[in-house]
């Protein structure tokens, strides 16, 4: 779901300025971060994927890189498209760096409803 963005300041000449992670890109019109994520269109940045949920499981904590966290209990992994991060290693490397791509695989699931 496309839906303006949060947290961006505009700037002249139509760019937008992302400032939801530390890259704080600087986004012409027509263009979108560096996450993919976000987009600049007439002077007003989008996020594309307001509610998108293109991962969710139950698994055992075990599974997880905090392991040692509760040991023999349930994590819940809901994930969304895009990453700001480039990981050596990241288990989630389709969905994190998505290019773009693969928006028609996810699902509409409100914020409400994800808590």
């Amino acid at each position: 779901m496309k839906k303006e963005a949060l947290l961006y300041d505009k700037l002249r000449r139509g760019e937008v300025k992302c400032n939801i992670c530390q890259r704080r890109c600087i986004i012409p019109e027509g263009k979108k971060g560096w996450c993919f994520s976000r987009v600049n269109e007439g002077g007003i940045l989008y996020t594309i994927i307001f509610g998108e949920v293109a991962s969710l499981s139950i698994n055992p904590i075990e599974k997880k890189p905090v392991f040692h966290f509760y040991p023999g209990s349930k994590w819940l992994s809901l994930g969304s498209w895009g990453c700001n991060f480039r990981c050596p290693g990241c288990q989630n490397w389709e969905i994190a760096h998505w290019k773009g791509r693969g928006l028609e695989k996810s699902y509409y699931l409100s914020p409400e409803d994800q808590v």
